[in-house]
């Protein structure tokens, strides 16, 4: 488990490995931006005809997909050793920097807009995904530890908080791995199957947002999953499924906390 002195290091440490995979994650970007907006960035120069995404069937279709919905289903195909290193550190350092910069969008007035009822169930849900983690797993004699960071993984954040409470709880590697690759594929899954739950329950803007916000692991997969879902016909429910979102992250700090305290127990 690297410290944070070492994982700050490693954002810097760029090699010329990494350069074919970068470069490649950019032109990615910048595709699905020209394919599916018309210009290479938000609020950038019109390069393809406007027209072009209310006449054309596929231009139409692909401006309803979205930008990073359509980035990761390209990268899904794309399997070349070449673009590994620069991949990986775009998917993990990039990728962080980019949800910084949209975690700010999200401001007070956006969070005091989250109704209280959501909160709520944000919270029980996150509570009731780690309690039966934890019975289930016990239930079937699982380890204590691979328990722990399977429940804070689904239940608050993702990646992050399953690697966080495990260097609390020293949870043996092993276990880590298996939890980090399984959150990892579940979430991908995640932004297309809760988006066509939510519109196959026909679910206001209010339950989608929640739904969105209080179910998929990483913050990362929550935009996507919402700009879907508004390409599916419904609202536009991005800034507070992420502010719901950001809710579960915050429970990171307290899960930690209790899991030390039963550690030391």
């Amino acid at each position: 488990m690297s410290s944070y002195k070492e994982d700050f290091l490693a954002y810097f440490s760029i090699g010329k490995s990494h350069l074919a995979g970068i470069l490649f994650c950019c032109a990615v970007a910048l595709l699905a931006f020209l394919l599916t907006r018309g210009t290479l960035f938000d609020g950038g120069m019109q390069i393809l005809p406007a027209e072009l995404f209310i006449t054309n069937p596929v231009f139409v279709f692909l401006s309803k997909v979205g930008p990073i919905v359509f980035a990761l289903i390209v990268c899904l195909f794309i399997n070349v050793k070449c673009f590994k290193a620069g991949g990986s550190y775009a998917g993990k350092f990039i990728l962080r920097l980019a949800i910084i910069l949209m975690g700010a969008r999200v401001t007070a007035d956006v969070l005091m807009t989250a109704s209280l009822p959501g909160v709520i169930s944000i919270l029980c849900v996150l509570a009731a995904t780690i309690f039966f983690a934890m019975k289930f797993g016990k239930l079937l004699k699982k380890p204590w530890d691979a328990c722990a960071v399977t429940g804070s993984g689904t239940g608050i954040c993702g990646v992050s908080a399953a690697l966080s409470v495990a260097s609390v709880i020293n949870a043996e590697q092993k276990y880590v791995h298996a939890v980090v690759g399984i959150i990892s594929l579940l979430g991908l899954a995640g932004v297309f199957i809760i988006p066509l739950l939510a519109f196959g329950f026909d679910m206001t803007a209010a339950q989608a947002e929640v739904f969105i916000g209080g179910t998929l692991h990483e913050i990362g997969n929550v935009i996507p999953a919402a700009e879907l879902c508004t390409a599916l016909g419904g609202a536009d429910v991005a800034a507070l499924a992420l502010a719901y979102k950001m809710i579960r992250v915050a429970m990171l700090v307290a899960a930690a906390a209790v899991f030390a305290y039963l550690v030391r127990k």
